[in-house]
């Protein structure tokens, strides 16, 4: 067994490159791997992929953000699901999804390019298209990690992953927009994004899961 592991790890990453032409989402105008938007008492930031949750193909699948908000005032904050949302350059908007449904569209969707998985202990190496059987707590990862809006405390944060449907094509660039609401007024957070492709120069969203 230690043997197919070892041939499994050196192989994975070779057949990755070769079936693999991921995209990454730079913020524009911003320093680091996070886009950052300050707007009287709350501060919402955002970068794009870091998952490293299970599926481990989930970006595959769906568009991931880490998106964190923070009530620095001195009256709650309100946002739902539906205040979140991408609008790229042509208009298109795309509505975050409820982790239960992304967990949903991910497991009936059949398996592209390579995946390695440990079902039950055992490494599982999957070339091309079909299915794998992942057990009783595939899709809890998605759920744990994901970001759950609702009323803000003050003082308070909350973070974790938004999920989106994957990006049409010929996006090139996509606005992350975050709605939410504080003393009867409704406020709007809006975050940048360049779409590269991964061999292109610059922006590399490195990032700590500590600092984050």
């Amino acid at each position: 067994m230690s043997a197919l592991l070892r041939l499994l790890c050196l192989l994975v990453p070779v057949l990755l490159t070769i079936s693999c032409a991921q995209k990454k989402l730079v913020p524009l105008g911003a320093s680091g791997g996070e886009a950052v938007c300050i707007s009287g008492s709350v501060k919402v930031s955002a970068g794009f992929g870091g998952w490293r949750g299970r599926p481990h193909d989930l970006d595959s699948y769906l568009t991931l953000f880490r998106l964190s908000f923070e009530n620095r005032g001195r009256e709650p904050v309100e946002l739902s699901y539906r205040d979140i949302l991408l609008i790229d350059d042509r208009n298109r908007q795309l509505n975050a999804l409820d982790p239960r449904l992304a967990v949903s569209a991910v497991a009936g969707a059949p398996r592209r390019g390579v995946v390695l998985e440990f079902v039950y202990g055992i490494p599982y190496l999957s070339l091309g298209f079909g299915s794998v059987y992942y057990g009783k707590g595939y899709g809890r990862d998605v759920v744990n990690l994901a970001f759950v809006p609702g009323r803000v405390a003050p003082g308070s944060r909350i973070k974790g992953f938004v999920y989106f449907q994957k990006l049409p094509e010929d996006t090139q660039e996509l606005t992350l927009r975050v709605i939410y609401r504080t003393g009867g007024r409704e406020e709007v957070c809006d975050l940048r994004f360049r779409v590269e492709k991964e061999d292109e120069e610059g922006g590399a969203s490195d990032w700590s899961e500590e600092d984050w």
